[in-house]
């Protein structure tokens, strides 16, 4: 469906990409990994028909997206990093744009952005000025406008970027709803972004391909987290494993006498974090600390990544 063919792209003496050539299908959900500079966003753009590459080329169903984009635009929805919406428009003002920038059928916008809305959890918001909402609906507003038309390939930049932890597990959601029946690429520069999301990841660095890989399902499934507990070992093992969404609880040693230290597992969307506070919170116990585990995608990234020389700092 979407083909990246020797795809370069030079800033003067500075090449931002460097013959990038990968192809995709509907259904794939892919996220494009890559340290700030990396070239992402400038893939992102090319990928979307608003910037041409210096060499090579991007097609979609054989057609090229730079030179033939009355066929190849309408496919296309695009959130950029920095959405450019219109402050002083209301919420369905700006849709109404948009729409009418996409082609929808005049009779068919109303009810098109009402689909939109509901789709994204906006329609409270509609009549509402979008300088007067907050981040995280600000988001859902672009995410709206990049469906608008119903685009068959959904390209997203850095969606999760300034949002709290509750909103980026709503983006996550429609994120992995919308590629039920089309191509959605993502990129991040942030791994956990792609937990239990995608189901392949490019990694880009210093505007290179470095790797190509399928999450595998198993990869998909689960997620671990290092928690250290102001409880004694037995008590705290025992409040772990009588979590309903822990899966398996290993404790560690612990350098702090009163604080037990272990690794709980469970579903990568299972909110165990919640859960353990609440926990903890009846057993007036404090949490000491709490992070995610490094996962098999991190690993090779960062193994990938060491392995690669020093080329300098790409646009």
């Amino acid at each position: 469906m979407l083909k990246a063919e020797s795809v370069s792209k030079t800033y003067g003496t500075k090449r931002a990409l460097d013959n990038i050539s990968f192809s995709c299908e509907r259904g794939e959900l892919i996220g494009l990994i890559g340290q700030n500079g990396a070239g992402k966003t400038t893939l992102l753009k090319i990928l979307a028909g608003r910037l041409a590459p210096s060499a090579g080329h991007a097609e979609i169903d054989g057609h090229d997206i730079l030179w033939e984009p009355e066929i190849t635009r309408p496919l296309i929805g695009y959130l950029p990093e920095k959405p450019g919406l219109y402050e002083e428009m209301t919420v369905v003002d700006q849709l109404r744009f948009v729409c009418n920038l996409n082609g929808v059928i005049r009779e068919d916008i109303e009810r098109h952005i009402a689909e939109l809305a509901d789709r994204t959890g906006i329609t409270d918001v509609l009549g509402r000025k979008i300088g007067n909402l907050s981040k995280g609906y600000r988001q859902r507003v672009s995410l709206a406008a990049a469906l608008a038309g119903n685009p068959e390939i959904i390209l997203l930049d850095e969606p999760t970027t300034g949002l709290d932890p509750v909103q980026i597990s709503e983006i996550r959601s429609l994120i992995k709803a919308l590629s039920a029946d089309r191509l959605v690429i993502l990129s991040t520069h942030i791994l956990r972004d792609l937990d239990g999301l995608c189901t392949r990841a490019i990694m880009l660095n210093q505007g290179k391909l470095i790797q190509d890989i399928w999450l595998t399902e198993d990869a998909q499934k689960e997620r671990t987290l290092r928690v250290e507990i102001a409880m004694g070992r037995d008590a705290a093992k025992h409040l772990l494993e009588h979590l309903t969404t822990v899966r398996s609880v290993e404790l560690l040693p612990s350098q702090t006498p009163g604080v037990t230290a272990a690794l709980i597992t469970g579903a990568y969307d299972a909110p165990m974090e919640h859960e353990l506070f609440q926990a903890l919170k009846k057993q007036d116990a404090a949490i000491m600390h709490l992070s995610t585990v490094k996962n098999a995608l991190e690993e090779v990234f960062i193994s990938t990544l060491t392995a690669q020389p020093d080329e300098g700092v790409q646009a």
